[in-house]
């Protein structure tokens, strides 16, 4: 399955309004490319800084964005370039955009909301919303409109590095005899739900009744097996009658 060619920029939203303007600073705008793309993006410019160094800087910021890797989703630094959390007269900072999608925050249970710009070869596309779920307990979901049971984990996030730096947010949740397994796919990596009782080897066959063992599809080299059950059984290892 080929991968969507599209690069991902997570900018930080905070609870209240976002700054409209560079306060005492300059706005620079920088054509900034993602993957097959560009998207106009508006940095400010701390005063005191000349023309030639508030255009350097805001190269530099924006140059930073697109090399966001899978630790910036699970640890997100985007914070850090917000003008909504810096001071926009005193540091380079990004701009949000006006209306900004992400107030009022539409993420439920007050999970932190982010901005995302993706770019292919049409151009710009974005500003789209991100909510953080796993950062609040277990929601998932775009909006962290599901809620999982106490013992089913989110599930279904995944990275694509094929020209890009796309992420996918939990979608779904995990069955309590399942475990939310990374693997490597094609072009990044994927995670899904898994029995916890599945083969660790396909030598011997563990499937019982007619089953037979098999890689997990889409994960590269990984070494993750399961059982494809025979017509009338189903379990972890094909144990179980429908």
């Amino acid at each position: 399955m080929k991968a969507p060619v599209l690069a991902v920029l997570y900018l930080a939203v905070a609870e209240e309004a976002a700054a409209a303007t560079c306060g005492t600073g300059t706005k620079v705008t920088v054509q900034q490319q993602f993957g097959a793309g560009t998207c106009p993006l508006d940095v400010c410019c701390p005063q005191g800084h000349t023309a030639q160094q508030c255009k350097d800087g805001a190269k530099e910021l924006a140059q930073l964005l697109p090399t966001n890797d899978e630790n910036c989703y699970q640890f997100p630094s985007d914070v850090n370039v917000s003008c909504n959390v810096k001071n926009p007269s005193k540091s380079f900072c990004l701009l949000h955009p006006s209306p900004d999608p992400c107030s009022p925050n539409p993420c439920k249970h007050s999970a932190r909301c982010t901005l995302s710009y993706t770019a292919n070869a049409r151009g710009c596309n974005g500003p789209q919303v991100q909510c953080h779920c796993a950062e609040i307990g277990n929601y998932a979901g775009k909006l962290c409109g599901i809620t999982c049971a106490p013992d089913a984990a989110p599930c279904g996030r995944s990275f694509y590095d094929y020209d890009s730096n796309d992420f996918e947010t939990n979608h779904k949740c995990c069955k309590p005899s399942e475990a939310c397994v990374r693997m490597p796919s094609k072009y990044g990596w994927i995670t899904d739900c898994l029995p916890k009782a599945r083969p660790t080897s396909c030598d011997p066959n563990p499937c019982k009744h007619g089953g037979w063992c098999a890689l997990f599809p889409y994960t590269g080299d990984a070494n993750i097996y399961v059982c494809v059950c025979a017509s009338g059984w189903t379990g972890a290892l094909c144990g179980i009658p429908k």
